[in-house]
């Protein structure tokens, strides 16, 4: 990718050449494991509240509850977006069935 300067949301912040090897990678590396979990856990119906409660991103329930509730089905909810787009997913009424 031909930048100077690549700006993270995440732990590191700020890359100025080099970046770091692989970086591009491990960020998808993340994408694609949530998305496997997703995927699993969608054998069952699930609405995107159920979703959340699995605690795919942040791995266990944390405090404030009500902060991490809130970015748990941002999150997972761009992923289902994401899945929907890609015909992985249909909605069903509240719920989200695999193909």
């Amino acid at each position: 990718m031909p930048v100077r300067v690549l700006l993270t949301g995440h732990e590191k912040g700020i890359f100025e050449e080099p970046f770091p090897e692989n970086l591009w990678q491990k960020y998808e590396d993340v994408i694609r494991i949530r998305e496997e979990r997703l995927i699993d856990a969608l054998k069952e119906p699930l609405t995107l509240d159920e979703i959340a409660r699995l605690w795919i991103v942040y791995g266990r329930s944390r405090e404030p509850k009500e902060f991490f509730v809130f970015g748990e089905k941002a999150i997972m909810g761009k992923h289902v977006e994401r899945l929907l787009r890609a015909a992985v997913v249909i909605r069903s009424g509240d719920r989200y069935v695999l193909t």
